[in-house]
Formats: C-alpha cells, structure tokens, sequence
C-alpha cells in the first residue's frame, strides 16, 4: 500500500475516534445530575469491591471521590491523543502547529462542554473541571508529539547514515 494511501487511512481513523470520543462525552454531560450520579455509582462499586481487595476501607473510600475526575482525564487524555495523531497526518511546515493545533481543539472542546452542562438539570459547568480534562489531553499531546520528534529524528539519522554509505561506496 502507498504512502499516501495509509495516511489517509489513519487520518480517517483516528478522526472518526476523535469524533466518537466529542459525542460519547457529550452524551455524558448531556445525563441529568441524578443520571450522572447513578452511573458515577455504579463505577464506584465495582471499584470499591477491587480496591478493598488491596487496601484498607478508608483508603478505598477516599480514592472512590476521585472517580469522577478520574473520568475526565481519562477521556480526555484519549480525545488528546486521537485529535494529535489527526493532525499528524497533515503536511505543516512548521513543528510547533503539532503541539498547538491539538491542544487548542481539546481545550475549545471541553470549554464548550462546560458550557453545554450549564444547560442540563441539576449540571453545572465547573473551570475546575476544564484543569483536569486539559491536564489529560495536555499530557497525551505532549507524549504523541515528543514520540513523533524522536520518531523524526531517527529517520533523518538513518538516511544521513545511509548517504554517507553511498558515498564511501562511490569513493572505493
């Protein structure tokens, strides 16, 4: 298969995940409080039962207050490193367009998430959790894009290599 050809099938990839991810969160924060609640809940328990297979009671009930936190990063920790692998595979001239591009995607995204939970009953839109979800897709963007520079780095490393084999070739 082309070069191209696989480009495009990762960009169309991991758009669509990219855009799966935007409406499974958005589906999130459309539930009610007392849905949100039930389905923090039910995680919960099924957490509690494993943590307390580790930990005392207290240190399990304590973790159990980070759940819905822990949901924010997680998702979009995802979203962060699905839209970096999109925008990968456009052509940019300039480096810093892989790091920016990203994070100003998911950040505009989880602003008008909070924004979208201020219109749902019982939800309120919190700057607090826009920290978290941009703790998690800044970290994502931040390992996709340093893999993407060493990735760059060795390739250009090798072909260098294998110029000067070329030429010591044409030498002898």
């Amino acid at each position: 298969m082309e070069k191209k050809k696989k480009i495009l099938i990762v960009r169309c990839v991991f758009g669509v995940l990219s855009l799966a991810l935007m409406a499974l969160i958005f589906w999130f924060s459309s539930q009610t409080k007392e849905e949100s609640g039930a389905a923090s809940d039910g995680v919960a328990a099924v957490l509690r039962d494993f943590l307390r297979l580790f930990l005392s009671e207290e240190t399990a009930e304590m973790l159990l207050g980070y759940v819905r936190q822990c949901a924010h990063f997680f998702l979009y920790a995802c979203l962060g490193l699905c839209v970096s692998i999109f925008v990968f595979t456009f052509p940019c001239g300039h480096g810093w367009a892989f790091w920016v591009i990203p994070l100003l995607i998911c950040l505009m995204y989880a602003c008008s998430d909070e924004i979208h939970q201020l219109f749902v009953a019982g939800r309120s839109g919190k700057l607090s959790d826009v920290g978290i979800d941009a703790l998690g897709f800044t970290l994502t963007t931040a390992a996709a894009n340093l893999v993407r520079l060493f990735a760059s780095r060795r390739k250009k490393r090798r072909e260098r290599e294998g110029l000067r084999q070329v030429d010591v070739a044409k030498r002898l």
